[in-house]
């Protein structure tokens, strides 16, 4: 099981909280139309009581509910070009002016174009093309006419609001992208710009690491954790990266080898051996029930498989397969093939190492991106083997824990192309695993709603707590310069608050200390 995950709308939403603990609401939904992209209308905002709580607040669209039919179709024959500006439907009073509308047959096949509807003179609507970063097109006549609302992360400014009716009106600057829609979701940010908010989120994420464990290998992607499969070549199969829990043992993701025919196979990329060197191959394995696996080692120079360079297992579940193999003397290029040998088979591969047994340096590896960040090194011993019909150089998981190998020493070239080498001093015996920390992933996505619907596994009362206070020291330098000094003080006592709660964790998240030689990179 991994580690809980936390959104970004989640987070910012924990961080006003902090921020504002007595504030109310913190996040709301639109409970009744207004026909205007300058205001929204909510009840539950009725308690609030005071314009004064509200006016010069910030308004966060935090979700885009899907579209829904106004049941009006287009009646325009022939349809609209990308560069009209009208378009007549069957029922004018099915829709209102300020409504976000697309075009569509289905939910499921809305033409991606999203338009504002600008003026209603009967069944003739004025639309301003292409909003929300969408791209003008043409539309089929006769297709549905679905009202949509503004995109998530739109931002205004509240400048009035009327409590005197039922739904509660706030007017807004600037302009939406077209009105709200009931049910769709924003936020008020009273202290802080949701801009500010989302630039101090990545600032704290960026600080911090999350413990990583690196199989040491010569295979490129044999962690399996790069993006997409284009390290690894199809040979009679169908390859694709998986994150299932239960065929995912190491990492976030496994290599899965679906057989198209008999022999099916992922094969490496070609990797530079020394011809008689004695290697060490290490692969964990989970096949398929029925399936079987199997791990080969190809001499690329001279065309064929090197003997005894071989491991198989029939077993269900999860298996290590392992061996030792010497690199024949004219042999300079190597390949690793993790098979699903017959037609249909699927298995999934956490990780392969590839290690010649005389080498003692290893590169900064690709998932990690500061020197420092590496520690030491761990073995991880090999479990009973199996001897079960079709086992071969096979071994149960889970029957050894990972064992400290060795410290591992840094030497630093800041001019070279490898900035970072790393030595140890042992010969092993089994897969080598690095033990490091790695930054932890700021919120991914071109978009709002896709940075917001991204999660994060790191600590969510570190970041929340480490967020907030850094946005209360910003307040507490304003307080100090407006010469506020008791507040000031308030504020920085909360904020050191904060950081005190969570520093148990946020020391197992923070650069680990040690001696390099060079500079930082």
């Amino acid at each position: 099981m991994g580690l809980p995950t936390r959104s970004r709308t989640n987070l910012r939403q924990d961080i006003l909280k902090i921020i504002d603990p007595t504030a109310y609401p913190v996040s709301s939904t639109v409970t009744a139309l207004s026909n205007l992209t300058t205001e929204l209308r909510d009840s539950v905002l009725s308690p609030v009581g005071q314009v004064e709580d509200l006016v010069s607040k910030w308004i966060y669209v935090s979700t885009q509910p899907v579209a829904v039919d106004s049941t009006a179709d287009m009646n325009d024959a022939g349809g609209i070009s990308a560069s009209d500006t009208s378009v007549t439907v069957t029922d004018g009073t099915k829709l209102a002016i300020g409504d976000g509308i697309q075009f569509g047959a289905t939910i499921g096949t809305l033409d991606a174009e999203i338009m504002l509807i600008t003026n209603i003179v009967g069944n003739v609507l004025t639309i301003t093309r292409a909003i929300q970063s969408t791209t003008a097109a043409t539309h089929a006549d006769a297709l549905g006419v679905w009202r949509i609302g503004p995109a998530v992360g739109e931002i205004a400014n509240i400048t009035n609001v009327d409590f005197s009716v039922a739904a509660v009106a706030v007017t807004i600057t600037p302009a939406l992208s077209c009105q709200m829609v009931v049910g769709q979701g924003y936020e008020i940010h009273r202290s802080f710009h949701p801009s500010i908010i989302h630039t101090h989120l990545d600032t704290v994420m960026g600080s911090l690491r999350q413990n990583y464990l690196i199989p040491l290998s010569q295979v490129t992607d044999g962690h399996m954790q790069t993006s997409g499969v284009t390290n690894w070549t199809a040979s009679s199969a169908t390859l694709t990266k998986d994150t299932t829990a239960a065929s995912t043992r190491h990492g976030k993701q496994s290599l899965k080898v679906l057989a198209t025919a008999v022999n099916g196979q992922a094969r490496s990329a070609s990797i530079p051996v020394k011809g008689g060197d004695q290697v060490l191959i290490v692969a964990e394995v989970y096949i398929t029930s029925g399936d079987s696996a199997r791990l080969r080692v190809y001499d690329v120079t001279n065309a064929g498989y090197i003997t005894d360079a071989d491991a198989t297992s029939a077993q269900t579940g999860w298996v290590t397969l392992s061996f030792q193999y010497q690199v024949p003397a004219t042999c300079e290029l190597a390949r690793v093939d993790l098979e699903s040998p017959a037609d249909t088979d699927a298995t999934f591969w956490s990780y392969v190492i590839h290690w010649p047994l005389s080498n003692q340096f290893f590169d900064i590896p690709d998932l990690l991106e500061y020197a420092h960040d590496v520690k030491n090194v761990y073995e991880l011993p090999l479990g009973n083997g199996l001897s079960g019909t079709g086992d071969l150089n096979a071994y149960r998981v889970n029957e050894s824990p990972p064992v400290f190998f060795d410290h591992v020493n840094s030497e630093r070239d800041d001019t070279g192309v490898v900035a970072a080498r790393y030595t140890f001093t042992k010969r092993p015996r089994n897969g080598l695993w690095i033990k490091a920390r790695k930054n932890v992933a700021l919120f991914a996505g071109a978009t709002a709603v896709l940075k917001d619907a991204d999660t994060t596994a790191a600590h969510k009362d570190v970041v929340a707590y480490f967020t907030a206070a850094s946005l209360l020291e910003d307040l507490a330098l304003a307080a100090r310069r407006a010469e506020k000094e008791g507040l000031a003080a308030a504020l920085d006592s909360k904020a050191a608050n904060l950081r005190v709660a969570v520093f148990p964790i946020a020391k197992t998240m923070t650069p680990t200390k040690s001696t390099i030689r060079g500079n930082f990179r």
